[in-house]
Formats: structure tokens, sequence, C-alpha cells
């Protein structure tokens, strides 16, 4: 009675210093499924720029490519609804002349993401294309039955989550959009179509030492990807490894075309840290990095070094956060991304010890908080 007692007195305090926190409990007796405090990265302190796949998008049709005999300049409409299943990987709009003629006479069939989705449909001065959103413009002319128009949905702003609410704009070639993207776990991205795609947003004035997280994955191993990007520090993955910069490159890893969680502590040199899918190992802890912070436009790529392949979230906190912060950021990503992280066992949290009732005490590694009340509680 004594054990269950304290128990739930640790439950009690445990959600009264953090209402805004609810518990789960899931994967006990194996590895975690799920993280036991299910957090968000706000229930965290300085937070100052949050950007994810699924919020703060709006979309805008890119310009339509047309293609056979003489075509006339059809054009597309509208704002792209987010809940048809847009996807950055194929062309996602698609009309079809199939039968000759002038407007008003020539029939077509349309396509969403190469899926049929209208047959013999008439030519007119303007036709809404299902609940995509968009309009299909038909100008006065004649229409051959080998005429092709296609154009996708492109990214015309992604605002920040954080109180700051940056807005990032294309400055360069467009960034595409995901609505569900099985590379993480069926979670929306963002993506840039080219290695010279850029996002740019406000100027921010914060420095060193910061924590930056991106969930990412990239369509090629380029020679530079830039993610958020100011001048003079960049965070980048090089083909050679993952690094800050600024002034000298120190890369770390191995970068591939998988999903990863990247964590970059840029705390002056000597102090920062490069984390990649753990929350236990850092691959380097002597990089080189300057000490001036961000003083230029927040970026995602930039001119010569865009950024090629799909992002899923970036967070970005002022100052170096605890381990258990740490754990609590890496359990979010995984239970929300399912990518493979390490199996965080060892509760660097004290309220991650204190709810993981079931488990051994020598599993569980405390930070900041008395070892012998926690181990009481099992």
């Amino acid at each position: 009675m004594k054990r269950l007692a304290l128990a739930l007195l640790a439950l009690v305090f445990a959600f009264a210093v953090f209402p805004h926190e609810r518990v789960t409990h899931a994967g006990i007796g194996g590895g975690i499924k799920a993280p036991l405090v299910n957090i968000t990265p706000a229930s965290l302190p300085g937070l100052f720029l949050w950007m994810r796949g699924d919020k703060g998008i709006v979309l805008t049709p890119s310009a339509v490519v047309a293609t056979g005999t003489t075509p006339p300049a059809v054009t597309l409409t509208g704002t792209p609804s987010q809940s048809t299943a847009w996807s950055a990987a194929t062309t996602s709009i698609e009309i079809d002349i199939t039968t000759l003629g002038a407007r008003g006479t020539a029939l077509f069939t349309w396509k969403l993401n190469g899926v049929t989705q209208q047959t013999g449909q008439t030519t007119a001065a303007t036709f809404l294309l299902g609940s995509t959103g968009i309009t299909a413009n038909f100008p006065t002319g004649t229409y051959a039955a080998n005429n092709v128009y296609t154009s996708q949905a492109v990214l015309s702003s992604w605002t920040d989550l954080s109180a700051n609410a940056v807005v990032f704009t294309p400055a360069t070639v467009a960034f595409a959009w995901n609505a569900s993207d099985a590379t993480f776990g069926g979670q929306a991205s963002v993506t840039g179509i080219s290695t010279n795609s850029m996002l740019a947003g406000a100027t921010t004035t914060q420095i060193q030492p910061l924590s930056v997280y991106v969930v990412f994955m990239l369509s090629a191993v380029n020679a530079q990807q830039n993610f958020v990007w100011t001048s003079p520090t960049e965070i980048n993955i090089l083909n050679t490894g993952y690094a800050p910069y600024a002034g000298s490159y120190s890369p770390v890893g191995t970068p591939d075309t998988g999903a990863h969680a990247w964590l970059s502590v840029l705390n002056g040199a000597g102090a920062s840290q490069v984390w990649v899918d753990s929350s236990t190992t850092a691959l380097s802890t002597a990089l080189s990095i300057g000490s001036s912070g961000w003083g230029a436009p927040l970026r995602l790529g930039n001119t010569s070094a865009g950024f090629a392949g799909n992002v899923a979230e970036i967070f970005a906190f002022s100052g170096v956060q605890t381990s258990g912060q740490r754990a609590l950021m890496f359990r979010y990503i995984h239970a929300r991304y399912g990518l493979t992280v390490a199996d965080n066992d060892n509760a660097t949290d004290w309220r991650l010890a204190l709810l993981d009732l079931p488990r051994a005490p020598v599993n569980d590694v405390l930070v900041g908080w008395p070892y012998a009340l926690a181990s009481g509680l099992h």
C-alpha cells in the first residue's frame, strides 16, 4: 500500500507541475513504442521556430506545362485543398484532351496523381476539378487530341508554429507538398524539388547556444544540403557528413537517403554537438562553430546549395537542452514519425522515471532528481 500510495502521489505531482502533458504508457515489457509522456515542442522552454509539414501550409498550383499540337494556353487557378491527396512525387494534375475540336466541343479526361477522376468532360471557360480546389480555365481555340496539360500543387507559404509566427516563402525553385508521406509514417512533409530549392523567412536575432532539430530525408546525397541556413551559422548536410558551419566544416557521420532525426547543438568551438537518430550518443563534441549566432534571414536551402529531399518537421530552441529534454524530443519524433531512435529504456528525465513504474530501477538513470525517491516506486 505504501508503494502504491507513493506511485499515485508521483502521478498527481507530475500532472500538477506539468498539466499540459498527457501520460501514455505503451510498450511496457518490451521496447518503447510510444513516449511515456506525450509532449509537444511548445511544452519545452526556448522554442523560437517550429515548422511542421501538416501545419501552416498554403498551396498554389504551379505553372501549367502544355504539350501536343499547338495547345491553347490552359491555366489553373484556386487554392489547392489540403483534404485532397496531393503528392510531391508525381505530377498532381493532368488534363488530357481526348476528342479534338473547339472549346465546347473538345472533350477531356483529368487525373490526380496519375489516377483518372473524370472522363468525357466538355471543355468550358471554367471547370472545377472535383474537390481539389483547382479550376481549369480553357481559352477559346482548337484543341488537338494529343494536348496534355500538367501541373502540381506547390508551396505558397509555410508558417512557423512558434509565437514568432515566421512566414517562409519560396525564394527560388518551388517546394512541393506531400499530404501523406510513407517515409514519415504517413505524416505530411515539404519537398525541395531541386538542389536549388530555397524557402526564406524573417531575420532572427537569436544567438548561440541553440538546439536545432530537423526530421528529414534526402532525395540524393549532394555536395551540400542546407537546412536552417543563415550567415554566419549554417546547419548543413555535406556529402562527407553532418556539420554546423561558421568558417570551416567539421563533418561527422555518413549521410544517406533514409529518414532521420538530426539535432545540432550550436554552442561554440569545443562544445557543439551533432546527434543523429539518438538521444544518447553524440557523434562529435568538438565542432568548430562561430559564436555570433544567426543575424540573417532564416532559410531552408539557398541558391547555391539548396535542399533536395523531404522535411517533416523543424524545431529550434534557444539554449542547450538538458538530457531529459532531448529524450522527450526524440520520443516525440519516434512516436509521430516511427523513426528508429535509441530505445530509451533509461529514463533521463525524472518524470519519465516516476511514470515508468513496471521497469526495474537499475534501468533508470535520473538527471536532476533524487534516485532513491523514484526507485522506491518500482
